[in-house]
């Protein structure tokens, strides 16, 4: 009897890996695909927000007018907001951010962080000049997100490095 449950446990707990193996293999797949379509890919610096507000002084009843920014990221209803994109720059070698996205499909973790004000952003585009996808990144809390097409990306700390380094031998500011 104990040999016929070690025999089940085993065999079940290799079916669930193995079925994780394939869903794995499944999004990088799906992801591969993607990055085949993509023609060049642009590095983004994204801005200050910025807006008025009235502000209590000290502890006085007094308002005062003051101006507050924040990051707050490019990604607003599903698509870019461009005017938040203050620098952009071609990569000039999409292969190199190609196999950390496609090396983040194989973490079974992912980092999420408090603070999430984006810096950054990588732009994807076709042969047309179309927007494929964006994926917007903040290294300071090791957290991102995506529009369109490129799926659910699942970077670990040392994801993280890879990209910030890229971003920084390009020249983009990344904090």
């Amino acid at each position: 009897m104990k040999s016929i449950l070690l025999f089940t446990l085993f065999f079940c707990g290799s079916v669930s890996f193995s079925q994780d193996d394939d869903y794995f293999e499944e999004d990088s797949l799906h992801l591969t695909q993607f990055l085949q379509q993509v023609d060049h890919i642009e590095l983004c610096e994204l801005g200050l927000t910025c807006y008025m507000d009235s502000v209590y002084v000290d502890d006085s009843d007094e308002m005062k007018l003051t101006e507050r920014c924040y990051l707050g990221g490019a990604i607003k209803s599903r698509e870019v907001d461009f005017s938040k994109i203050t620098c952009r720059q071609i990569a000039k070698n999409k292969e190199d951010f190609f196999q950390v996205l496609l090396a983040s499909t194989k973490n079974n973790e992912r980092i999420i962080g408090a603070c999430y004000q984006p810096r950054n952003g990588i732009l994807f585009f076709d042969k047309d000049q179309k927007l494929l996808a964006y994926l917007e990144i903040c290294f300071e809390c090791y957290n991102s997100n995506t529009i369109k097409k490129l799926g659910d990306l699942s970077f670990v700390e040392e994801d993280f490095a890879l990209l910030e380094n890229l971003f920084i031998a390009h020249e983009i500011k990344t904090n």
